[in-house]
């Protein structure tokens, strides 16, 4: 007899889960319940819910009013497994009840630490030299739960959050794979965690694109790898124009004159597109564009002009 699984599932590591499972003669996917992109947000990922439809599952696009509707077909289907993959939203411990097993989620970094919004951002951020993924079990406290099985990987010097993204993916998928006939079987560990270890972490905006100029250089390197395409974009300001920061090089030279400049400094411009500024203690040389607004060939001009030596980027 087939296992019953739920998938709540979103963006590209929940779609490979979700797909691998569905070859599966061994596992019987009965219900997807996944939701809609955040407003404004990029869609460059694959959709969980086009999967589903192709393969003929029923699919929720789950919204807080539909909490009764997904708690009666749980109740039809009596699932044995209810897996969560990259979804966004919270699920509650009434549908968690109702699978036989239990309910799981893969998270995407190695809890205790990072747990909440954008793990993999975060940790790039914070200049880690190492992430993973995590399989857990659902609890009420989000990503807290007792760990079932964890793989980790490194974050190499040049990496962005493109190619950082795309090795979680592979990670995710293969520790899938491994971990479901532990679950279907029974036959895993609970490893707790404990409630004083680890950190979350907020939800980041657009709000928070923008560069920090009173940071070292690195953290200034680590922020523009982080904040890049193809999730968002590095921000500055210089006056009323905005500009995107799309690669940063430190340099541990500090640049004189006559008194240290201050943080954000323009030094000089090597090339049309480039820049070099000061940071505390170094300066960084920056690849630049303008914000599109629908003028780019005016505001390129600009800010070509605006964008000189002794200028401060804010």
């Amino acid at each position: 007899m087939s296992v019953k699984i739920v998938f709540f599932a979103f963006h590209n590591a929940g779609f490979d889960c979700l797909d691998w499972s569905l070859s599966c003669q061994d596992y019987e996917v009965s219900l997807v319940v996944t939701h809609d992109p955040y407003p404004g947000e990029t869609v460059w990922f694959e959709s969980v819910a086009d999967r589903a439809r192709q393969s003929g599952v029923p699919t929720i696009f789950y919204s807080r009013g539909d909490e009764e509707i997904l708690l009666q077909q749980l109740a039809e289907i009596k699932p044995d497994l209810i897996i969560s993959v990259n979804y966004r939203r919270k699920i509650s411990m009434k549908a968690v009840s109702m699978a036989r097993i239990g309910a799981f989620n893969v998270h995407d970094s190695l809890l205790p630490k990072y747990r909440g919004f954008a793990p993999s951002v975060w940790a790039l951020l914070r200049g880690e030299t190492q992430t993973g993924v995590t399989l857990h079990e659902i609890i009420e406290e989000i990503d807290m739960g007792p760990i079932v099985a964890q793989r980790a990987l490194p974050i190499l010097p040049d990496d962005t959050i493109r190619e950082l993204l795309a090795r979680i993916r592979i990670t995710t998928l293969d520790l899938f794979r491994s971990s479901l006939p532990l679950l279907t079987n029974e036959q895993f560990e609970r490893i707790p965690q404990s409630p004083g270890t680890g950190f979350s972490m907020p939800r980041r905006s657009v709000k928070d694109d923008y560069i920090d100029w009173t940071g070292t250089a690195d953290s200034i390197r680590n922020f523009v790898r982080a904040v890049a395409p193809p999730i968002a974009f590095a921000r500055t300001r210089l006056g009323q124009h905005e500009l995107r920061v799309d690669d940063a090089i430190v340099e541990r030279g500090l640049r004189m004159q006559g008194a240290a400049l201050a943080p954000g400094t323009v030094v000089d411009r090597p090339s049309s597109s480039t820049a070099r500024v000061q940071a505390i203690d170094g300066t960084i040389l920056i690849r630049f564009s303008p914000v599109p607004s629908g003028a780019e060939e005016w505001e390129h001009t600009v800010l070509m002009n605006a964008l000189k030596p002794g200028e401060c980027l804010q």
